[in-house]
C-alpha cells in the first residue's frame, strides 16, 4: 500500500473520488485489524469507519517519509481499544472461570503437535473471539500487534500485572478450547 503525495494532497483538499479510492484499498486490512478486537462484523465495520475518518483528518499532519500502512493500522487498533472501552469499563473486567481451572490439570497430558496440524486459521480466531473482552484484547496487543505489558496497560488503564495475567488467561482458555476441539475430532474420527 503506497499512498503518493500527491494522493495525500488531493484528500487533503477533500477530494471524494481520492477518499473513496483510498478507503476501497485500505477497507479490507483495516477489516482484518477490527475483526480481532470486534466480535460482530457489524461493530467491526462501525470501527473501520470511525477510524478510516481519523486517518483523514491526521493526513495534514501524517509524516509522508514514513510508511503509511503502520500508521493506519496504529490508528485503526487504537479506535478498537476506544470502542471497547466505551462498551464496558475494562477495569472492572477480571472473572475466574471455575471451569477453566478444573481443566488446567489435564493440560500436560496434551500432544501440541497433533493440535498445529489440525488447527485452521478460521477456528483460532473463532476461539480468540470467544475470550472475554479485556483478555481478547490483551492476546490481540501483545500476541498479534507485538505491544509490551506496560505498553497494553497504559492504553487500557491496567497495571502491568494485570495485563500479564490476561494474557495467562488468555492462553490457558485457548488451550482449554483446542483440547476440547481435538477430543471432539478425535470421536468423531474414531466413531466412539
Amino acid at each position: 500500500m503506497n499512498i503518493t503525495r500527491e494522493q495525500i494532497s488531493l484528500l487533503i483538499k477533500l477530494d471524494r473520488k481520492a477518499q473513496y479510492e483510498l478507503y476501497k484499498e485500505c477497507f479490507g486490512y483495516m477489516m482484518s485489524i477490527s475483526l480481532r478486537y470486534q466480535n460482530d462484523h457489524q461493530a467491526a465495520e462501525d470501527v473501520v469507519n470511525r477510524a478510516y475518518l481519523k486517518i483523514l483528518k491526521g493526513l495534514a499532519t501524517y509524516d509522508v517519509t514514513k510508511p503509511f500502512k503502520p500508521w493506519m493500522a496504529r490508528i485503526t487498533v487504537n479506535e478498537n481499544i476506544d470502542a471497547c472501552r466505551k462498551v464496558k469499563k475494562l477495569r472492572s473486567v477480571m472473572n475466574f472461570d471455575s471451569e477453566l481451572v478444573n481443566a488446567d490439570s489435564n493440560l500436560n497430558n496434551f500432544e501440541y503437535n497433533v493440535a498445529e496440524e489440525n488447527m485452521q486459521a478460521d477456528h483460532l480466531r473463532e476461539m480468540v473471539r470467544q475470550l472475554p473482552e479485556t483478555t481478547r484484547l490483551v492476546f490481540n496487543l501483545y500476541v498479534v500487534e507485538g505491544f509490551k505489558h506496560q505498553e497494553i496497560g497504559e492504553q487500557l488503564g491496567l497495571t502491568t500485572g494485570t495485563s500479564k495475567w490476561h494474557l495467562n488467561s488468555a492462553r490457558k482458555r485457548l488451550k482449554v478450547m483446542i483440547l476440547k476441539m481435538n477430543e471432539t475430532e478425535k470421536i468423531i474420527q474414531y466413531g466412539e
